[in-house]
């Protein structure tokens, strides 16, 4: 890529998250990071406490994880794109306590936020998306009758604004820590992500 191409990208992202921030004022952000001209980008859910104290998506247990996956697939960090499908905390508070947890997203959080989503895609336009849950599967899809339990490690097609993108689905990497019987069901999704990756630098 040109180093003019490079600063147009970056600037439609900084331009994309600037808007985000005034659509949904008053949130704890976290936006993507990684390669801007990347074959893989990979989307989870919504950042949570770790993410917001680093800006950094998939910076705590999850994230570690995660980073074992991808080292397993051959993939580094810094050669993928890494969002979330909704850029700010989903925290609730104990009334006992007065702590904040992270909670699951509503669906009205993943219509609003699922139109940035698409333009963060289209502007990274990578030849893979790779979505991280059942929330980012039916925020690129528009499905929201999905179920990551059904469709993980299926390859499929996506089309948006008519550009059509291999799709990927894996389970988050929060649930191996809650489900240990997902293990091994996960690292054969990781398997199958690393021959499609092998395929798409290939592009």
């Amino acid at each position: 890529m040109t180093r003019e191409k490079q600063m147009k990208k970056d600037e439609a992202l900084s331009l994309l998250y600037n808007r985000y921030k005034c659509a949904f004022p008053g949130k704890e952000y976290v936006f993507g990071c990684g390669c801007t001209s990347p074959k893989l980008l990979l989307t989870g859910e919504a950042p949570g406490r770790e993410e917001v104290k680093f800006s950094r998506p998939f910076s705590g247990a999850a994230g570690k994880l995660l980073d074992s996956f991808l080292q397993m697939a051959g993939i580094n960090r810094e050669d993928i794109y890494i969002t979330n499908a909704i850029k700010y905390r989903l925290s609730k508070e104990n009334p006992k306590t007065g702590r904040l947890s992270n909670r699951p997203a509503a669906r009205d959080e993943i219509i609003s936020s699922r139109p940035y989503l698409l333009e963060e895609i289209g502007i990274i336009s990578p030849c893979c998306i790779v979505t991280l849950g059942n929330v980012p599967l039916r925020a690129v899809t528009g499905d929201l009758r999905l179920n990551i339990g059904e469709c993980h490690g299926v390859p499929d097609r996506v089309t948006i604004k008519e550009q059509d993108y291999l799709l990927f689905p894996l389970y988050h990497p929060a649930s191996v820590i809650y489900n240990r019987s997902l293990v091994q069901v996960y690292e054969n999704d990781i398997l199958k992500l690393r021959d499609l990756f092998r395929g798409a630098r290939a592009i």
